[in-house]
């Protein structure tokens, strides 16, 4: 009768320890991943959305907007996007995460809604996209009623 464990034994579960660590952790990495993606999207998504309700609501009598750049959005007040505006709300998106491609309508980086009907002559498609992988994308697609989809 033996007591204790041999060399090779102690060997092979540390091993398999191991391998099971680094398999969650690439796990826990994509999940990561996955979640910075989707609070890019819904971070933009929210800022169109509050551009439009606000501008509905004629709140303070004006119009609202959002501005783009490839690694930020900008909630403003007006109906031109000014930098220093102390009103600006900045969304800053997440690590490894960038606005790739913004296409609107009249060109310019701008969505900014009417008044009474909420709709918009800024329309168009801004991209999502992940910088490590280019190939993961989603389009956020407003149209000329002000309806955000994605």
């Amino acid at each position: 009768m033996r007591n204790g464990l041999t060399l090779i034994e102690v060997l092979i579960v540390i091993a398999i320890s191991a391998f099971l660590t680094i398999g969650s952790l690439a796990v826990y990495s994509n999940f990561n991943k996955g979640k910075a993606f989707d609070a890019g999207i819904q971070g933009v998504v929210n800022l169109l959305r509050d551009a439009k309700s606000n501008t509905l609501a004629s709140k303070d009598a004006a119009v609202y907007g959002v501005h783009f750049e490839t690694n930020r959005a900008v909630f403003f007040k007006g109906s031109t996007f000014s930098e220093p505006d102390p009103f600006n709300r900045v969304y800053t998106m997440p690590a490894d995460i960038e606005l790739s491609s913004i296409v609107i309508n009249g060109g310019g980086s701008d969505i900014v809604f009417d008044r009474l009907t909420g709709e918009t002559q800024q329309f168009g498609t801004t991209t999502i996209s992940r910088i490590s992988d280019p190939s993961v994308t989603k389009d956020i697609v407003i149209g000329a009623t002000g309806v955000v989809e994605y």
